[in-house]
């Protein structure tokens, strides 16, 4: 199979020869050559699973409040960071990820049911241990968070004009529907542009209201997505 790198001519600045890479690193997103951003998952893939493996050696020296912490600052800071921009990914790549979370959520949660001498771990789901977390699944993490990026856009404005661009009502609609986009490259196919416009015409009108303040969308939003969770795969 022919190296993809090598199809392509030399490139010169100031008759240096530009560097030809699979991959590199920018403002903390590992980009490759396809803009698929499966590198930064198996890199986020790979942190997470060894944070996971140091917060399970630790888990009988934790309480609830210090476990939490733990997730949120070795975890969730890992995932939330740029998720708008890299994941937009196969569900089974998203799944994969949840499942380590899940997975440390359950033994974690079961550990502290027979601590208590609570031995009945039949009845411990991985929605209840999300729910005892207070957190998002990393699906839910990304609709959240486009979704409150389209929010904000279409009802301040974007300092940048081009991101107004993107998200404009239709004019056929009195219900708040965006239109969206007829380009349909892969790359715009995952960009924030197409995929927050259509999960916005998704919402129910009550949510999709751009009259609501910022907290109270914020607070249905987040209703919604936990509202209609269903089965969460470990």
């Amino acid at each position: 199979m022919p190296n993809k790198l090598s199809d392509h001519p030399l490139l010169l600045f100031n008759n240096v020869i530009i560097e030809k890479v699979a991959h590199f690193k920018y403002l903390g997103i590992w980009l490759d050559e396809n803009l698929s951003f499966l590198y930064h998952f198996n890199k986020v893939y790979n942190k997470i699973s060894s944070a996971v493996e140091i917060i399970l050696k630790l888990k009988r020296l934790l309480n609830v409040s210090l476990f939490k912490s733990l997730l949120h600052a070795y975890i969730f800071s890992v995932v939330d960071y740029c998720l708008p921009v890299w994941g937009n990914l196969h569900i089974s790549h998203l799944n994969k990820l949840q499942g380590k979370i899940n997975g440390l959520l359950l033994k974690y949660y079961e550990f502290q049911l027979v601590k208590k001498n609570k031995t009945d771990l039949s009845k411990l789901t991985i929605n209840d241990a999300l729910k005892k977390t207070n957190i998002l699944t990393v699906k839910e993490q990304y609709d959240y968070y486009v979704l409150d990026f389209v929010f904000r856009t279409v009802k301040f404005n974007s300092v940048v004009a081009e991101l107004n661009n993107f998200f404009q009502f239709s004019t056929r609609s009195r219900r708040q529907l965006l239109t969206v986009s007829r380009h349909y490259s892969k790359l715009i196919k995952k960009s924030i542009a197409l995929q927050g416009a259509k999960l916005w015409n998704a919402l129910p009108q009550e949510i999709r209201d751009i009259n609501l303040t910022i907290p109270m969308f914020r607070f249905k939003l987040i209703e919604l997505l936990t509202n209609s969770r269903t089965c969460i795969y470990v």
